[in-house]
Parts: structure tokens; C-alpha cells; sequence
């Protein structure tokens, strides 16, 4: 049933609070090149959307597919389910996507699987929450839901305060390496 999964990764380049945080490297690894080499190991097929020259190449470095953005979904105002759309329509053969944002890379390779396999034995859609609040790190949404309400049903998948760090800032990123340097997570990416 998993091959009816495949994985969104929006990285753009344009990053005001943190320039070229999706490149930016932690524990030796890129934000991008973490969450892509967790998109291998849990689904069958992942794509990078991205508008960015940079994080294209980045994205064929590690060998995934990139569906190149156009310039209006790579701005402050584009949303992530403008982004989905887009890729939704370019990917209309699965019934489920998984989007996996760079910006939550201390998310495991179970917490993706057990997001879907939840999302499909329950035909709902997952968005994994710390504390009830969401934390980025994982959405599964059907792909024939009407746009802009991928997850209006949503179930929660809770995750622990370690593994739900979405960096948007330096301090976000600094905590994200305390924590990758006080844990085991590393050696999971």
C-alpha cells in the first residue's frame, strides 16, 4: 500500500530570517540531503520542489527527482498547500502524498512510516503535532481531496519535543545541533 505514497520536499531558495537554511549543514549533512536520505528509506518515490538552481543541484547530488517551481510558488505569500497542489498535479498516479519539510530534520524515517501507514488504514489524513501543536515535521494527505483541504480531517501524530524542532531561525538551528550532540539521533537522519 505504501506505493501509493510519495513524498513532496519544498525546499525554495529565498529565506529572509535564516539565508540558505536548506543548504545550511547540521552534523555534517544539509537540512536538504537529511530529509531526502530519510524521503529514500520510508517511500518509494520523493520529489524536491524548488525554484532554486542551488538546491536543484543539491537534490540531484543525492539522487532524487526535482519538479521545478514556478517563481509564483517561491515567494513569502505561496503556501505549503500551493506548493502541494502543484505537485499533486504533476504527480496524479498516487493516492497519497507525504510532505516532509527540510526545516524538521530530526524527524526518523518510523516517524514518516508510521505516519502512513496510520493515514492509510485509517483513510485520513496525519499531520504530526508536539504538545497538540503542529510541528512540521510530517503531513500524509490524500491527493484527491479538494485543494487547500489536505488536512482538514487530520488525525495527530504526537512527537516528542527532540524530534520536532522546525529551524526557522539560528537559534532554532543552534538548539536543532544541542540536540543532535546530546542524542542518538545522528546516527538516523
Amino acid at each position: 500500500m505504501i506505493e501509493s505514497v510519495f513524498g513532496i520536499i519544498p525546499a525554495r531558495g529565498g529565506s529572509k530570517r535564516l539565508p540558505g537554511k536548506n543548504l545550511k549543514k547540521l552534523a555534517g549533512m544539509s537540512l536538504l540531503e537529511r530529509t531526502i536520505s530519510q524521503a529514500k528509506k520510508a517511500l518509494p518515490v520523493s520529489v524536491v520542489t524548488t525554484e532554486d538552481t542551488q538546491i536543484t543541484l543539491e537534490a540531484l547530488r543525492c539522487g532524487l527527482h526535482v519538479l521545478r517551481r514556478p517563481d509564483s510558488l517561491a515567494t513569502d505569500s505561496a503556501t505549503s498547500e500551493d506548493v502541494i497542489n502543484h505537485a499533486v498535479n504533476a504527480y496524479m498516479s498516487f493516492k497519497w502524498f507525504c510532505l516532509l519539510q527540510p526545516t524538521s530534520p530530526l524527524r526518523t524515517v518510523n516517524d514518516i512510516q508510521e505516519c502512513v501507514k496510520w493515514a492509510i488504514r485509517e483513510n485520513r489524513s496525519v499531520v504530526s503535532v508536539c504538545d497538540g501543536r503542529r510541528n512540521g515535521a510530517v503531513y500524509v494527505g490524500r491527493t484527491l481531496t479538494i485543494p487547500n483541504l489536505y488536512f482538514a480531517d487530520a488525525m495527530y501524530y504526537e512527537m516528542p519535543y527532540e524530534r520536532s524542532i522546525d529551524i526557522d531561525t539560528q537559534e532554532d538551528f543552534d538548539e536543532a545541533e544541542r540536540i543532535l550532540n546530546a542524542t542518538e539521533i545522528r546516527a538516523t537522519p
